[in-house]
């Protein structure tokens, strides 16, 4: 706000036959140019943040669900942020690492027996 303050003011001190006024108001066209690039560029920057996002958590509420359900099937019940934590790591971890966290039961979730329903028998936890 203040750069479109600023111009006029110093615009008042240039006639129209002043040899500095021309280079001067190219100046302020290429400012202005930067100016419009720079806010239009970081406004599609942060939108496409977003909408990554989005489509992320919309990815991820979906394999959950289908997760949830396989588990349920087999009598295990678990949280939604608990499968998230897990698909997170999931996504985040090598093949390789995976691989071997896995054989040597290194899992960001631990397994417990569950009394509270008679239908489960475990419930997947975080391991802290």
């Amino acid at each position: 706000v203040p750069f479109f303050a600023i111009v006029p003011a110093i615009n008042a001190f240039f006639t129209s036959d002043d040899p500095r006024f021309a280079s001067f108001t190219r100046i302020i066209s290429g400012i202005v140019a930067l100016l419009v690039i720079l806010g239009v560029s970081f406004v599609s920057i942060i939108a496409n943040m977003y909408f990554r996002r989005l489509e992320f958590e919309k990815k991820a509420k979906h394999v959950i669900n289908k997760v949830a359900k396989k588990l349920l099937k087999k009598s295990v019940k678990s949280d939604y942020d608990i499968l998230l934590k897990f698909y997170e790591v999931f996504l985040t971890t090598e093949r390789n690492e995976l691989e071997s966290n896995l054989k040597r039961k290194n899992d960001p979730v631990t397994w417990v027996d569950s009394a509270a329903n008679a239908n489960i028998s475990k419930q997947l936890v975080t391991p802290e």
